[in-house]
C-alpha cells in the first residue's frame, strides 16, 4: 500500500516527498511516539488554528487523550473562543473562552491541523523547546522540528496512523471520525 505523503525532520535536515510504503507511515508513528513518550519531555501544550473546527478539536483531543493515557501532562491552548456545540467534547470550563498558556515554557508543542503561523499563537516560538506540526494541508510556513503529512482527508485521520489503531480508545475513535465526516 502507498500514500502520497511529506514528512521532514530537521534532525535529519531531509526532505522525503512523493510516494510512500506503509512501512515508512509505521516509522514515523514510532518516531512519533517516541518524542511524546520520551522521558525528558514533561510539559506538553497542542494547539490549532482560530476558531477550531471539527478536525481540530476531534484531533487535539484525540492527542490529549492518549498522552493523559502515558501519564503526561498536557495542556489544549485555544487562541479564540471555542464554539459551545464542542461542549461535549471538551467540557464545559473549554468552550467560549480563550485559553492562555498555564506556564511560562514547556518541552513540547504540537501543532494540529494548521498550515499557517499566523492563524496560531503568536508567541509560539518563545514558549517551546520542540515544535511538532501534524498536519493535511499541503505545505506549512510554521518552523518545526518534525512535520508529519500524508494529504489525509483530516488531520485526526493522520494521527490514526501516527498512533496505531492498537493505541485508540473508543473515545478517541469517535473524535477522529469527527475530523473525517467534518
Amino acid at each position: 500500500m502507498t500514500f502520497n505523503a511529506i514528512s521532514y525532520t530537521k534532525d535529519e535536515n531531509r526532505w522525503s516527498k512523493g510516494l510512500i510504503c506503509l512501512n515508512s507511515i509505521s516509522n514515523d508513528g514510532i518516531k512519533f511516539k517516541k518524542i511524546l513518550l520520551d522521558d525528558s519531555i514533561k510539559s506538553i501544550i497542542i494547539m490549532s488554528h482560530n476558531s477550531p473546527d471539527d478536525d481540530a478539536i476531534g484531533s487535539m483531543k484525540t492527542l490529549e487523550d492518549f498522552l493523559i493515557n502515558n501519564k503526561k501532562n498536557v495542556e489544549l491552548l485555544f487562541q479564540t473562543k471555542v464554539d459551545r456545540k464542542y461542549e461535549v467534547i471538551l467540557g464545559k470550563n473549554r468552550v467560549e473562552k480563550i485559553s492562555y498558556p498555564k506556564k511560562s515554557y514547556y518541552d513540547l508543542a504540537i501543532i494540529l491541523d494548521t498550515s499557517d503561523i499566523c492563524m496560531t499563537y503568536y508567541d509560539l516560538y518563545n514558549i517551546a523547546s520542540k515544535i511538532i506540526v501534524v498536519d493535511h494541508h499541503k505545505t506549512t510556513n510554521i518552523k518545526y522540528d518534525y512535520y508529519f503529512n500524508y494529504n489525509d482527508c483530516s488531520t485526526g485521520l493522520t494521527l490514526l496512523k501516527l498512533l496505531g489503531d492498537h493505541n485508540i480508545t473508543s473515545d478517541m475513535a469517535t473524535y477522529i471520525g469527527l475530523t473525517i465526516i467534518s
